[in-house]
């Protein structure tokens, strides 16, 4: 109920404890870490059009193959993000051929366009890159594309001072402080609208999430458990809560 909220002001702070979902703590063999940022997200659909044909009798130069167009556009995004040194990933997770035939050329495909970065101008630029290298690809293979954003998301720097009081927690509870950057979206992106946030990773198995395979060590879940004793402890001292 919208009278149940907490106001604003009212707020210490929101702390959040998450399995990472990638494999930088399993490789580094390290338990947990501090999250520094939660990485912003541009969601779209990109679709190309050309002229479904049969797969034998229209010469190779004569084509306006949309497949061909879509797959020169994956591999161009999954370019742009290996250039960008870390700041950027892009990925291509849905590809549809209408009215798919082993003997036609595809006519009409869509596929969908997740780009995320924790700085906004790398978004940004990235987006409009995204967006322009769609439109060349189209014009060059005289195909008829369309773009359509389906979601946009600001990245979420996590809170300064509650991030370093996590760091200080980790390092007393004998743990190395490593920060990272999380690029999936998380409840603290919409509470950091009323209030400061704070997320500490727990390293999983292989960095697997979204499967059957996906597990945390019982030792690194005590681990969890020590940092956040040790955080929320200080931070209710120094904010005179104890």
């Amino acid at each position: 109920m919208a009278d149940e909220a907490i106001p604003p002001g009212n707020w210490l702070g929101y702390f959040e404890i998450h399995i990472e979902q990638g494999p930088v703590l399993y490789e580094k063999k390290i338990p947990v870490a501090a999250v520094q940022a939660i990485a912003g997200q541009v969601r779209a659909q990109a679709s190309f059009t050309g002229v479904a044909g049969h797969a034998g009798t229209v010469p190779m130069p004569l084509r306006a193959d949309a497949l061909c167009g879509a797959a020169e556009f994956v591999l161009g995004l999954e370019s742009l993000a290996m250039g960008a040194e870390g700041r950027l990933v892009a990925t291509v997770g849905r590809l549809q051929i209408l009215n798919a035939a082993g003997n036609v050329i595809p006519g009409e495909v869509s596929c969908s366009v997740d780009i995320r970065s924790a700085d906004a101008a790398t978004l940004t630029g990235a987006y409009e890159q995204t967006r322009t290298l769609c439109k060349e690809i189209g014009a060059r293979r005289d195909l008829r594309t369309d773009w359509h954003v389906l979601l946009r998301s600001p990245s979420v720097p996590c809170d300064p001072a509650m991030s370093q009081l996590l760091h200080r927690s980790i390092r007393d509870a004998g743990y190395e402080a490593l920060s990272l950057v999380s690029g999936a979206g998380h409840d603290a992106v919409p509470i950091s609208a009323v209030s400061p946030v704070c997320m500490l990773f727990v390293r999983c198995f292989k960095g697997i999430s979204h499967n059957p395979l996906e597990n945390v060590e019982r030792d690194d879940l005590a681990a969890a458990i020590r940092v956040a004793d040790n955080f929320i402890n200080q931070l209710a001292a120094i904010n005179g809560k104890t």
